[in-house]
């Protein structure tokens, strides 16, 4: 079910067959006004929605889609926490298409990893082969915070190039048996345990859930942000992550936020919102 709020009378080029009064078809251009999309079903679950911004101007052969993923330690949250990000960066990337994702929340035993990883593919397999419905182009990247970060990371690299185009993540965890084992917060250790059900040693869904085990050849371009006094995410779990993309030839850029912790300064923020977009219109990208 969509609910749809068309924005001003905001035009964009697009071309459609029609007929003159002379029977003869031509390509004609059109006009698309702005459109916001709530509430698309990318799957059967209640939670399994996602909401898209559609610029003006957009086209199926230039305009990327940028997909943000909420954060929550993969138990709590909702899709409507991207909301000022989308407009942040709607003003600083007027041709980019947005799209913010629900996913399965892991509660008391149900929904417990890989259903956000899943759901998370679902939603991206789903715009990716619905691109030209919306006219937009099939350049996917991922974007996200900490646990949304850990999921922009794991799908990017699991469903790879050509599907999606690059990763941006922000104090995202990498290794999550490494997590685990090193103590080095032992509140994330206990929400391991809530959302896998499990330890690493009577499982391997630790394994499968890091984003690090997952890199391969085809692995997109990723972009990292890390907070250097994070207290919650070692840094370690970036340069960890950096040298598994270096031994396979990924591109890659890791930039350490000084004197950040895991709550972001609006210095910090202004700073990852001025190198996303200097990322993201970077043309080489979408070769």
């Amino acid at each position: 079910m969509h609910r749809l709020l068309f924005i001003g009378i905001l035009f964009c080029t697009a071309c459609k067959k029609t007929t003159n009064h002379n029977n003869v078809s031509y390509v004609a251009n059109i006009v698309l006004p702005e459109k916001i999309i709530i509430d698309t079903n990318y799957g059967a679950a209640a939670l399994q929605t996602l909401d898209l911004y559609l610029p003006k101007g957009r086209n199926v052969s230039i305009t990327p889609l940028l997909v943000l993923i909420h954060a929550g330690q993969w138990m709590n949250g909702d899709k409507a926490q991207m909301q000022n990000i989308v407009a942040t960066l709607k003003t600083r990337l007027p041709n980019f298409a947005f799209a913010s994702i629900n996913y399965r929340l892991a509660s008391n035993n149900n929904n417990l990893f890989p259903t956000q990883e899943n759901d998370v593919i679902a939603a991206l397999q789903f715009l990716n082969q619905n691109a030209s419905s919306f006219d937009i182009a099939n350049y996917l990247i991922t974007y996200g915070e900490n646990a949304g970060g850990h999921l922009a990371l794991l799908s990017a690299a699991k469903l790879g190039k050509p599907t999606i185009t690059a990763s941006i993540a922000i104090n995202a965890p990498t290794d999550l048996v490494d997590i685990y084992n090193s103590n080095y917060n032992a509140d994330v250790k206990a929400v391991l345990q809530q959302v896998t059900g499990t330890t690493p040693s009577s499982s391997t869904i630790y394994n499968t859930s890091s984003p690090i085990n997952a890199v391969r050849y085809n692995c997109p371009s990723v972009l990292l942000f890390h907070s250097q006094n994070n207290n919650i995410i070692a840094p370690s779990q970036a340069n960890q992550l950096i040298s598994k993309l270096n031994s396979f030839s990924i591109n890659n850029t890791l930039h350490f936020l000084p004197n950040e912790n895991n709550l972001l300064s609006p210095t910090a923020n202004a700073f990852i919102t001025n190198e996303v977009v200097k990322f993201l219109n970077n043309k080489l990208l979408y070769r």
